[in-house]
């Protein structure tokens, strides 16, 4: 039987030094991940006070 393949899309958020920040979250769809970023970033800072100023959207396969 042939294993099913899906997909979810990592959102890594890094800080101005380039060091990841820990949060790293999933999204069903490239769209959810693109707004999340829109709606991250503007703030321009993450909770611990570090500055986030860049983040990479990562399509990753998940298998059954």
């Amino acid at each position: 039987m042939a294993e099913k393949m899906d997909y979810v899309y990592l959102v890594k958020i890094y800080d101005s030094t380039g060091r990841l920040l820990p949060v790293v979250t999933a999204f069903a769809t490239r769209h959810g991940a693109e707004a999340y970023v829109h709606d991250f970033l503007p703030t321009g800072k993450y909770q611990e006070g570090a500055a986030a100023c860049k983040a990479e959207i990562v399509k990753t396969e998940v298998r059954e």
